[in-house]
């Protein structure tokens, strides 16, 4: 049977960690960055989250590529390494969206636009909810 694709998930802005300039986790004690959000809604629980820093890191224990939670553009199972060094590595689109979350020199309405965009090319829809923080300049 065939795995249902997640075509939507929901970003809280109460609780998103992002554009820290020591860059985040998935889920730290600052909250969940973007691809954190993504993984409780392909039913990750915060204990598989917690601490790691990238999708390839929550898949340890997967040892065959049915056992992927995360969409297929964020993370393949490599089994084409010399010494049969199989593993799961991230794709160039989750550095993508990592690189958007983390910057620091953006603003929030800015990081949305690029998320919604990115996460939009592989056909995942993202919705913002919860107030939008506005800083006196502007």
């Amino acid at each position: 049977m065939e795995k249902a694709k997640l075509t939507k998930f929901t970003v809280n802005r109460d609780a998103w960690d992002r554009g820290r300039e020591e860059g985040g986790a998935l889920l730290s004690s600052y909250g969940y960055c973007c691809l954190g959000f993504l993984g409780l809604a392909c039913g990750l629980e915060d204990n598989d989250l917690k601490g790691n820093s990238l999708p390839e890191e929550t898949m340890h224990s997967k040892l065959a590529e049915d056992e992927n939670p995360w969409p297929a553009s964020l993370v393949i199972w490599r089994d084409d390494r010399p010494h049969d060094r199989r593993e799961w590595k991230d794709t160039h689109f989750t550095n993508a969206v990592v690189t958007v979350n983390d910057d620091c020199s953006i603003s929030d309405a800015e990081r949305e636009e690029k998320l919604t965009e990115l996460f939009a090319s592989q056909g995942i829809e993202v919705e913002f909810v919860g107030k939008v923080e506005v800083s006196d300049g502007e």
